[in-house]
């Protein structure tokens, strides 16, 4: 009897073995990139089976405390990976660390595999490929030389040269370097350098595999407008990354009401010259909106001792050139109203805000505030208002790295506070406040 079930005990362990495979996946997003990554494939059986990272990856770059207290956060199959890919039939399903996502358009054969990426809820798509090994392949990049050359780059380009002397940036290098030569793909790559980088002390600091556009236009409809009554008007801003014409739209349409309340909870930022399109409809004089200042700046002692009297600030308006940021000192903001809309004195505007309120929507929500009939409500703003250049870092990756710093018309620095409420509530009770208020 015990013979007879070592024997079946050998049995099935072969064929467990012969049922797995490696393989190399590649995920392609829209203005993300390519990102490849070891994968085991297990078979269940016929047109089922999962494809799945190395194992316990997270553990060895987060920490197994981390990695558990990540695991338990998240409800998803196969926790073990950091991405794993299931197939069963014409269906499919990729359940990752950065989210779950659903495959349509599979074709397979017996070495590729072949999909589309469905992303998010707007049914963006990208591509999935995944091809047997043949070779037993130990690496699929060179990710110390790329992370060096993100060290130098870093070093070179950011705003003040002092935050790469701190000890948050030396302890950043040394984490990562700690645990480099370990990276084999870039699922590794990417888990190591976002764990770290949260705590260099700076915003507007990554990496990814597309030489992305900072200052593109997103596809789809950015701004929701709804009519609560006759007076009342809710805007829900879901990024400032749309066209010039949405916000013309929306904002003309709005000048009829006499209340506004405009939603930027949640909202990750943008293009700063759409922020600016919207300040011209809801101010009726020129308005001091702070300065962006740069390294050349801080190399100057004048420039920094008194920024925002500095004469080598160049005037920003809706038409300048985001890489403006290279070749200067800084840049001077003023929001400048639309002459061609009639101001209404008897409007009234609240923002509602959260701590992932972000980016170029802090410079905008400061400047208003300034404004007697602007109250803002809700939740401190994420502080996060560093303007970022993108660098080719080589391996086809590019880092994107904080070039400007913003200071506000009276001098104070916003990323790392925040910017506090006038009326402070939980963000999911800003809006149901707001409608207190106008009652």
């Amino acid at each position: 009897m015990k013979r007879l079930t070592i024997i079946l005990l050998l049995i099935v362990q072969a064929v467990v073995c012969n049922a797995q495979s490696r393989w190399v996946a590649e995920i392609e997003l829209p203005q993300m990139g390519k990102y490849q990554f070891f994968t085991t494939q297990t078979i269940f059986s016929d047109n089922h089976f999962v494809l799945k990272s190395v194992e316990n990856r997270d553990k060895l770059f987060l920490g197994s405390f981390k990695a558990k207290l990540l695991r338990l956060a998240q409800k998803r199959k196969y926790k073990k990976s950091i991405c794993a890919i299931e197939i069963n039939g014409n269906s499919g399903v990729v359940y990752s660390l950065f989210g779950t996502f659903a495959l349509d358009s599979i074709v397979l054969n017996n070495s590729t595999i072949n999909a589309k990426l469905i992303f998010d809820e707007n049914e963006n798509k990208g591509n999935f490929v995944a091809k047997k090994l043949d070779e037993n392949r130990q690496k699929l990049n060179d990710y110390q030389l790329i992370f060096s050359n993100i060290q130098s780059e870093t070093e070179k380009e950011i705003f003040n040269p002092e935050l790469t002397k701190s000890q948050k940036w030396k302890k950043f290098v040394k984490q990562t370097n700690s645990k480099i030569e370990k990276v084999d793909d870039d699922l590794d790559f990417l888990l190591l350098f976002f764990a770290n980088a949260r705590n260099t002390g700076f915003s507007h600091f990554a990496v990814m595999k597309e030489n992305i556009d900072l200052e593109r236009t997103l596809q789809g409809s950015q701004l929701e407008s709804n009519m609560l009554n006759d007076s009342v008007l809710y805007i829900k801003i879901n990024s400032l990354s749309g066209t010039i014409f949405e916000i013309d739209s929306v904002f003309q349409q709005a000048q009829q009401y006499k209340y506004k309340i405009m939603d930027f909870r949640g909202t990750p930022g943008g293009v700063i010259k759409n922020a600016y399109r919207i300040a011209s409809y809801l101010i009726p004089d020129t308005v001091e909106g702070g300065i962006f200042i740069t390294r050349k700046c801080y190399d100057d002692n004048d420039c920094i001792k008194n920024p925002l009297a500095c004469d080598k600030l160049v005037d920003y308006d809706i038409n300048t050139d985001f890489n403006v940021f290279r070749n200067c000192a800084g840049v001077r903001v003023r929001l400048i109203p639309n002459k061609n809309i009639p101001y209404n004195p008897e409007q009234k505007i609240y923002i509602l805000t959260d701590n992932k309120t972000a980016s170029a929507c802090e410079p905008l929500i400061y400047g208003l505030r300034q404004q007697k009939n602007i109250t803002i409500v809700g939740e401190k703003t994420a502080g996060a208002i560093l303007s970022p250049i993108v660098f080719d870092v080589g391996g086809g990756y590019y880092a994107i790295i904080p070039v400007a710093e913003y200071l506000t018309a009276d001098g104070k620095q916003i990323e790392g506070k925040g910017i506090e409420p006038d009326v402070k509530v939980k963000s999911k009770k800003a809006l149901e406040t707001v409608k207190q208020l106008l009652n």
